[in-house]
């Protein structure tokens, strides 16, 4: 039987996928507990749409324009937009 030949192998990749420890499981915990805390926190104070979206314009231009940025933007941005460019011209831009 032939065995199989991977090129990530040959350079000295792991292919073990290491375990947790007990600190990661804490912190993941407590990275969870206080998410919820501020959840719960916020529940009360969301009326409607407007109150979620965007505070109930309390915020502020400027923590609105960087919630607004914050929420349109992502890791898949650059990439997109040379896809469009490539596919498109400038009209991707």
């Amino acid at each position: 039987m032939m065995a199989c030949f991977s090129p990530l192998l040959a350079i000295g990749f792991q292919t073990e996928i290491p375990s947790l420890q007990a600190l990661d499981w804490i912190v993941i915990g407590g990275y969870t507990a206080f998410v919820f805390r501020i959840a719960l926190w916020a529940l009360p104070k969301i009326k409607d749409c407007g109150a979620f979206l965007v505070g109930s314009r309390k915020m502020g231009k400027i923590m609105t324009t960087a919630a607004g940025f914050a929420g349109g933007t992502n890791a898949n941005h650059p990439i997109a937009v040379a896809v469009a460019t490539f596919q498109s011209g400038m009209a991707g831009l």
